[in-house]
């Protein structure tokens, strides 16, 4: 397998008609199809390149990715409850471990957290929809991940491990963990080069990195080919269709949404950091098995009323569209959630600022609910 500078593993691809896929919930095979169970890896539908004027600054030039042909209920869900016995076995074993517990209140409901340190310096942390692993490891890999662009490095592979061994390392323990994940991971290979070259240019070209390494928050390493990792991005995902990875306001009741996903970095002595990023969301009930869901034409027809009657002489293009679950609060709420299958557009805009006369260029995305027709906001 070849694997590109921003390296994916892509699962099956099933080929089916764009215009079949998008016009309305009709289409959606039947639901008597097998359903993944937790654990198991599913794979998604990826069309061929959508493309469409909408005005004279409006247009789409986007890959289009939904699930596999099914119904897309409405979902209430909850965090995910975790076996933290069976984490702490997976990721810690045998050894003697520091254990304590605290509490937080999310909305009206108690929430524990569990920790776990041992004396090596590997730290678990496990919680309703939440897990956090970590190892010495991977706080200094941390450092540099958190501040570069990933679509900048190069490596294709590292020595210890091809790509796909490090992702069949990661997938096991997100099988024993049943979480449901995305079988395309994102995967980035960091050899030492990469990492020395990034450390270096930070110091030069980052105030802010700089600033955390005289306050003793990061130091400095001179890497080396014992220190090379994989670095991936796992999506999750209910019954087969993603959930959002995005995290977003909910401007109606001024609350942070979450997306969901999963980041693991495997070394050669095996998982280094497996966290949960943001939330893992736990299907308690379906509200609605199968609604009627608007064509990507009509949600692309609310995206543009959004921009009728603003004044711009920026230009807007759809870059992506996904069909995915977005989370929404269940009235006043705060661990409780439903899932609404929705139309995601990542918009690029570009234009001149006018205030110092130059370009510009930056993304966002629109969330259009694919059963209402409205903007999620």
């Amino acid at each position: 397998m070849n694997i590109s500078k921003k390296t994916r593993v892509k699962g099956l691809l099933f080929c089916v008609a764009l215009s079949i896929l998008v016009t309305g919930c009709s289409e959606y095979n039947d639901p008597k199809n097998n359903v993944p169970t937790k654990g198991e890896e599913i794979t998604y539908e990826n069309t061929d390149t959508y493309k469409k004027e909408l005005a004279s600054n409006i247009s789409v030039d986007a890959k289009v990715s939904i699930p596999k042909e099914k119904a897309i209920p409405i979902l209430s869900v909850s965090g995910m409850k975790f076996d933290v016995e069976k984490a702490r076995q997976l990721f810690m074993g045998d050894i003697n471990v520091k254990a304590e517990k605290s509490t937080d209140t999310v909305g009206s409901e108690k929430v524990e957290e569990t920790i776990y340190n041992t004396e090596d310096g590997r730290n678990l942390k496990v919680s309703k929809g939440r897990m956090h692993y970590e190892t010495p490891v991977s706080s200094d890999i941390a450092n540099i991940i958190n501040f570069v662009d990933k679509d900048s490095w190069g490596a294709e592979k590292v020595g210890f491990m091809t790509p796909e061994e490090a992702i069949k390392k990661a997938i096991y323990y997100l099988k024993e963990l049943n979480i449901n994940y995305d079988s395309s991971p994102e995967i980035y290979a960091l050899d030492y080069k990469t990492l020395q070259e990034e450390q270096d240019r930070l110091l030069e070209e980052d105030d802010f990195f700089q600033f955390l390494v005289d306050e003793g928050k990061i130091k400095l390493k001179n890497w080396s080919k014992e220190d090379e990792v994989y670095y991936m991005i796992f999506k999750s995902n209910i019954d087969g269709v993603p959930i959002t990875s995005e995290s977003y306001t909910l401007q109606s009741v001024d609350w942070h949404m979450e997306g969901s996903s999963i980041k693991v970095i495997v070394s050669k002595n095996g998982i280094e950091d497996f966290t949960i990023e943001s939330y893992m969301y736990e299907k308690m009930s379906v509200k609605d098995e199968k609604p009627s869901l608007i064509s990507i034409d009509e949600a692309l027809d609310k995206l543009k009323s959004k921009y009728d009657n603003v004044i711009s002489n920026d230009d807007f293009k759809i870059i992506d569209i996904k069909l995915q679950y977005v989370p929404t609060i269940i009235k006043d709420k705060r661990t409780e959630f439903e899932l609404y299958p929705t139309w995601c557009f990542k918009v690029e805009q570009s234009g001149i600022d006018e205030k110092i006369n130059e370009e510009f260029t930056h993304t966002f995305t629109v969330l259009i609910n694919g059963v209402t027709g409205e903007e999620i906001i």
